[in-house]
């Protein structure tokens, strides 16, 4: 990460269900965040989870932890 720009961690649920409702609003708001110079890291589940949040959104200033959220 990047000191000297903001950050904003995202946590958009661990259960499928609730993660696949969420996704398209969720990444919305990051490529939002992101085209202002935010940061945005991801707290998920599983590496399946980071798969369709991160690796698909297309924003490259996302990041995932997986496993790790009481981190962020």
């Amino acid at each position: 990460l990047d000191e000297g720009r903001p950050v904003v961690a995202v946590l958009p649920g661990s259960r499928p269900g609730v993660m696949a409702r969420h996704r398209a609003p969720v990444l919305e708001a990051a490529e939002r965040l992101a085209a202002q110079g935010v940061q945005c890291v991801f707290g998920l589940p599983s590496e399946e989870a980071r798969r369709i949040f991160v690796n698909q959104s297309g924003v490259s200033s996302i990041q995932g932890v997986v496993g790790e959220t009481h981190d962020l």
